[in-house]
């Protein structure tokens, strides 16, 4: 064979075999399966590359943004948990002072919140505050009419003063305007004391900011009390990750933000980082050869698997169509082998079923809604029996109360009971409504009746009952009551007043307002003195006891029935029985009403000691 035609004897194979081979990638590639595996594996080829250097990444780190997390979550309890305390004494008082607050007890009044909260200062202020900090937070409450934390300032009014935060609570009168605002103040100097508790190590820094930029604390105290650049941030998040240590961004260094949602601060601990060289080597070494093995079994499993899960999929498109055309009972072929293709066979055969099974299960929802109902009316019916059923016929007093709640049960109460010649009576109102409500009133009359039988002293039976209150009471629940123990033979009346609205008292034909003694409602606080009060009854002398649904009952255009109305109410029937008092008090409030959904409960109790 001459050489030349063996050359070309040569190419001539060369280009067949070339050719077949394109064309056999191109019939390769035309199938859906091997385009699915390729992008698959180079998927897996990029996350694997990815994986091995975020492996080293994550191993070094994790140890020490632990303990950031830990530390700003520790830090971020501890400033929570100290701020509910001095929020939580405020917010008590300012629910009290609506009912005992006088223009002659404010000192003493603020002098024991701030004793009960641990506060620095407690005051009350008016809508021009002399604290030029404090006069845009007081504006904001009255814009607002709610509580609120101010943000940190210096008391004095000059850089040396002591770093300062108040709480602004809204005193609102009858006719729910603000007339003042309870302040109580809590100096910043126990943030030092918490972050040396919490540092683990000198290298590690916490930083605390407002919401509105402030540096409230910092490792650097010169930042303190300083608003930070925050246009250099999109948001708050950004400071996790560039945390400002004097002009330096440690951003190589683990952050955890947390919040202080009750006042908007934000805190953002970091603890530097440990030498991991040689952690990073062994992790390379194991990860490298590791993910490339993996790559190659993947390939194999993967190219497998798509075409097995791929080959029953024509078998049901028949069934599909029918079902699609609204055949629901259309049989869809059985599909054996484990794929998803087989989970898509099932839900089509599961839904056929829930059209048939959603009828069942709406008509059993109808049925537990109407034995919950029920039960709610059973628990009603329990409530109304544990309440005096019957009024006593006498010729020295006329008793009669009523209660009618806003739900199904309430959280008002009253109660009455005889020993020996004295009458012991009560009415309540508990914080919150419904359910909770109701279970707490259960144990306010228990310990009533219990305690009440065995002392004959008002202020000790309230005593005893918000001690009893206190106890596992992790709602913070709380009550108002109004304890009284009247002598039949002599008139005495020896009583208590734990936060509750004033009683209406009527002698000699005038009717007013009984100003009492401050005391705190029951449950607020634990081993609170109380203090009582006595008077003698004349023959003819009437006392009414309300609950606040009546007062503050609104009508449609959401005025307010207020104290007024009903002195007005009771003026009008000062010759009715006690029943005919409390009952006509009661439509004389509904007519106010004019058919508005009754937003509290409402409790009258009135007596006469004839």
């Amino acid at each position: 064979m001459p050489e030349n035609t063996y050359y070309d004897t040569m190419i001539d194979i060369i280009n067949n075999a070339i050719q077949r081979i394109v064309r056999t990638a191109r019939r390769i590639w035309a199938s859906l399966t091997v385009r699915i595996v390729f992008i698959l594996l180079v998927v897996m080829g990029a996350m694997g590359y990815y994986l091995s250097k975020s492996l080293v990444n994550v191993v070094t780190t994790t140890h020490n943004a632990e303990r950031s997390r830990d530390m700003s979550k520790v830090v971020t309890r501890s400033i929570d948990g100290r701020l509910h305390r001095h929020e939580s004494a405020v917010l008590a008082g300012a629910y009290a002072s609506s009912r005992i607050l006088t223009p002659t007890n404010s000192a003493a009044f603020c002098d024991s919140i701030r004793a009960l909260g641990e506060l620095d200062s407690v005051y009350i202020s008016g809508k021009d505050n002399p604290i030029p900090e404090m006069q845009q937070a007081i504006q904001d409450l009255y814009d607002t009419n709610s509580s609120q934390w101010t943000e940190p300032y210096r008391t004095g009014g000059d850089s040396l003063g002591a770093p300062v935060v108040t709480f602004a609570v809204p005193l609102n009168n009858a006719s729910g305007h603000i007339y003042a605002v309870l302040c109580g103040d809590v100096k910043l100097q126990w943030l030092y004391q918490l972050a040396e508790l919490e540092s683990k190590t000198d290298k590690s820094e916490m930083f605390v900011y407002s919401k509105s930029g402030v540096c409230v604390y910092s490792n650097d105290h010169k930042q303190e009390m300083t608003l930070i650049d925050t246009d250099k941030y999109d948001d708050a998040n950004d400071l996790q990750f560039n945390f400002i240590s004097g002009d330096t961004f440690l951003s190589s260094r683990p952050t955890f933000r947390a919040s202080v949602d009750r006042i908007g601060w934000n805190v953002i601990c970091s603890i530097p980082l440990n030498d991991s060289s040689q952690m990073s080597t062994i992790i390379k070494w194991i990860t490298y050869p590791f993910v490339i093995f993996i790559f190659f079994i993947m390939a194999l499993v993967i190219t497998l698997f798509v075409r097995w899960q791929l080959s029953p999929l024509r078998t049901i498109t028949d069934a599909t169509e029918a079902i699609s055309h609204g055949q629901f009972d259309a049989e869809v072929p059985v599909v054996k082998t484990h794929t998803d293709i087989r989970l898509l066979r099932d839900s089509f055969v599961r839904m056929q079923s829930s059209l048939q099974q959603y009828m069942k299960e709406l008509q059993s929802t109808a049925e537990q809604k109407a034995s919950i109902e029920r039960d709610l009316a059973i628990a009603s019916e329990i409530q109304k029996g544990m309440l005096p059923d019957s009024f006593p016929q006498r010729d020295d007093i006329d008793i009669y109360g009523l209660l009618r709640p806003a739900k199904s049960i309430g959280g008002d109460l009253f109660d009455f009971f005889m020993k020996d010649h004295r009458l012991y009576f009560c009415i309540g109102d508990v914080s919150g409504k419904g359910v909770p409500a109701a279970l707490f009133m259960t144990a306010v009359g228990h310990l009533f009746r219990s305690i009440g039988r065995t002392s004959n002293n008002p202020a000790d039976i309230c005593r005893s009952i918000s001690n009893g209150l206190t106890e596992g009471n992790e709602q913070n629940m709380f009550c108002t009551l109004f304890i009284g123990i009247l002598d039949m033979t002599t008139g005495q009346l020896d009583y208590c007043n734990a936060g509750h609205n004033f009683p209406i008292y009527i002698t000699g034909g005038n009717t007013s307002f009984l100003h009492t003694k401050i005391n705190m409602p029951a449950g607020a606080f634990a081993d609170v003195d109380y203090q009582a009060e006595s008077f003698r009854m004349k023959h003819g002398d009437t006392l009414c006891l309300y609950t606040d649904g009546v007062t503050e009952a609104e009508n449609r255009g959401k005025k307010l029935f207020g104290d007024d109305s009903m002195v007005a109410s009771i003026s009008r029937c000062l010759s009715d029985s006690m029943q005919s008092l409390a009952n006509n008090l009661l439509v004389t409030v509904r007519q106010f009403a004019d058919g508005a959904q009754q937003s509290d409960d409402i409790t009258i109790l009135c007596l006469k000691y004839k």
